[in-house]
């Protein structure tokens, strides 16, 4: 088990830590844990343009969405949609089936 340790800090900023870790974990340890794993997590840190990081963070999960997209396309394409035409045609509800009426049959006639 690990021992405890002190940092010093200002008054207000111990305080405002205090009403923020009421609001997060049980104790401050959990707190300060949870914000630098949240941090270290998401590759932000305090020297970094926050901005700029969001707009990159953006235009990957823009990117992502969109080949999401085309991917759900093309198996609607390929996968849904045929199944879907061969199901209403195998219970007549297809527009082929509607249109073409009865099938041309061949009669043939066979020699004994």
């Amino acid at each position: 088990m690990d021992g405890f340790g002190t940092i010093r800090l200002h008054h207000r900023t111990i305080k405002r830590f205090r009403r923020f870790s009421r609001k997060i974990a049980k104790s401050y340890s959990e707190t300060l844990e949870s914000v630098i794993d949240f941090f270290e997590w998401h590759g932000i840190s305090p020297s970094s343009k926050f901005p700029k990081r969001v707009d990159e963070d953006g235009e990957k999960t823009r990117k992502r969405i969109n080949a999401l997209i085309a991917i759900v396309r093309d198996i609607e394409k390929t996968q849904t949609l045929p199944t879907n035409e061969m199901l209403l045609a195998l219970f007549g509800q297809h527009e082929i089936v509607k249109k073409g009426g009865n099938p041309n049959r061949l009669n043939r006639s066979f020699k004994k």
